[in-house]
C-alpha cells in the first residue's frame, strides 16, 4: 500500500499529464487511504480519506464522462463515514446513490454498506430486527451486482454475512420438529454462502473468516 501510495502521488504531480488521469491518480490516493485507514480502525486516515473523496466529488459531479469515477468516490466516501461511526450520513449517501446510478460496482458498494450499517444497528440495538433488512441487501449484491468490475471485495463481504445473518436467524429453541427442522434449512443457506465465499475468494479476509465457520 505505501508503494503504491508513493506512485500515485508521483503521478498526480506529473508534468503533462491528462486531467482524467490525474483524477484517477488522485482516487487512488483515495482508496489507498481508505484500506490502510479501514484495517487499523485509524480515525485519523479515515478522516483524510474522506477528506480526498470529498475533494474528488467536488471536482467531478458535473463531469458526465466520469459517473462511474463519482460512484466509487461516494461508495468509498460512504465507508468512512461507517468506519467513523457516521451511519445515518453513510445510510443517507448509500441510498442516494443506488437511486442515481445504474453502475453495477457502485450498487454492489452501497448496498454492502446498507447491509453493514443494519449489521451494526442491530448489534448495538441488541435486537434482530434489522437482520432481515440486511440480509436483502447481502441478497441483492449475490445475485444482481457481485459480478461487476472491481467488486470482488463487496462480494466476499456479502457471502459471509449472508452466511452470518443465516446463521443468527436460526430459532432459538428447537424443541419442536418444526423449529429443527427450521433451523437446519438457514444452517444450510448459511453454509452455502460460506463455501461460496471460500471457493471465490480463499485468499481475502472474508474468505478466512468463512473458512472457519464451516470447519
Amino acid at each position: 500500500y505505501d508503494k503504491a501510495r508513493t506512485a500515485f502521488a508521483k503521478l498526480t504531480k506529473m508534468v503533462g499529464l491528462s486531467d482524467t488521469d490525474q483524477i484517477e491518480a488522485m482516487y487512488g490516493n483515495a482508496w489507498l487511504d481508505e484500506q490502510m485507514a479501514s484495517a487499523k480502525s485509524d480515525k485519523a486516515g479515515l478522516e483524510k480519506a474522506l477528506k480526498g473523496y470529498d475533494s474528488l466529488l467536488t471536482r467531478v459531479k458535473s463531469r458526465k464522462d466520469m459517473t462511474d469515477l463519482v460512484g466509487k468516490c461516494t461508495v468509498g466516501k460512504a465507508s468512512c463515514l461507517v468506519g467513523l461511526g457516521r451511519n445515518d450520513e453513510a445510510k443517507t449517501l448509500c441510498e442516494k446513490a443506488i437511486a442515481a446510478s445504474q453502475d453495477e460496482y457502485t450498487r454492489a458498494g452501497a448496498h454492502t454498506m446498507l447491509g453493514r450499517i443494519m449489521v451494526l444497528g442491530a448489534g448495538s440495538s441488541g435486537g434482530k430486527d434489522l437482520y432481515e433488512k440486511a440480509l436483502l441487501h447481502f441478497l441483492r449484491v449475490i445475485t444482481l451486482y457481485g459480478n461487476a468490475a472491481g467488486a470482488d471485495e463487496y462480494m466476499a463481504e456479502s457471502l459471509f454475512r449472508a452466511g452470518e445473518l443465516f446463521n443468527e436467524m436460526r430459532p432459538p429453541s428447537t424443541e419442536s420438529p418444526e423449529q429443527k427442522a427450521e433451523s437446519r434449512k438457514l444452517r444450510s443457506y448459511a453454509v452455502r454462502e460460506w463455501r461460496e465465499c471460500v471457493q471465490r475468494f480463499p485468499n481475502t479476509t472474508w474468505g478466512r473468516k468463512a473458512a472457519q465457520q464451516v470447519n
